[in-house]
């Protein structure tokens, strides 16, 4: 009995140090399931498209177009992907090392996400009367044509930046409609208040 007791021991020790220090199905499947459901939020809000807006009298609702949805959509969908083959297919040999490289794939999904919900959330209102930026970062903010005080264009960020009564908005070179924006612009704000750089995009916006 004692000699069975002996030989059982150092095997069952043996297996626990080797359960400890291998990778457990469940915490890979809690890493996958995790990427799968990133890919899904994803793919979600590309179908649920914009928010509703109430644009009765608007001019024109500037928004991103497919192009950049679509490059927005692969980059946030790449690293979920990459993240279920390594988990999945990639021997880990320690439990620990799987779960930091999980932890990392996950930062990396949800960094490279940031930029979907900028092109699927981000829109802005032109009227004859104001100009409303939505955005899923700084909230919703209105500016009046009466009130802008100048209007700027950063090369380096590739947006227009309005100004006036406390208010900035930033419109982004990137978004649809912009001839009409620019149009707006020469109608309701006076030369003087543009800089030169704006003055001279907005020209060959009006042009196009």
């Amino acid at each position: 009995m004692s000699t069975m007791v002996q030989r059982i021991i150092p095997s069952t020790w043996h297996d626990v140090v080797c359960l400890s220090m291998g990778p457990s199905e469940h915490m890979q499947t809690f890493w996958i399931v995790l990427a799968a459901g990133l890919m899904l939020t994803w793919l979600v809000m590309v179908v649920r498209g914009p928010r509703g807006l109430n644009s009765a009298g608007a001019l024109v609702v500037l928004g991103y177009g497919p192009v950049v949805r679509s490059l927005a959509l692969v980059l946030a969908l790449l690293p979920p992907l990459i993240m279920i083959y390594a988990i999945w297919v990639f021997p880990w040999r320690r439990e620990t090392a799987m779960n930091l490289a999980g932890l990392c794939f996950a930062g990396v999904s949800l960094v490279a996400g940031l930029p979907l919900i900028e092109a699927t959330r981000v829109q802005v209102v032109v009227t004859d009367e104001s100009v409303t930026r939505y955005s899923p970062w700084l909230g919703e903010a209105t500016l009046r044509w009466s009130d802008v005080e100048s209007v700027d264009y950063s090369s380096l960020n590739a947006w227009f930046i309005l100004s006036g009564a406390g208010t900035s908005i930033r419109v982004s070179r990137f978004l649809g409609g912009l001839d009409v924006f620019a149009k707006t612009i020469h109608r309701k704000v006076p030369p003087e208040r543009c800089s030169a750089s704006a003055s001279a995009l907005l020209s060959t916006l009006c042009s196009s």
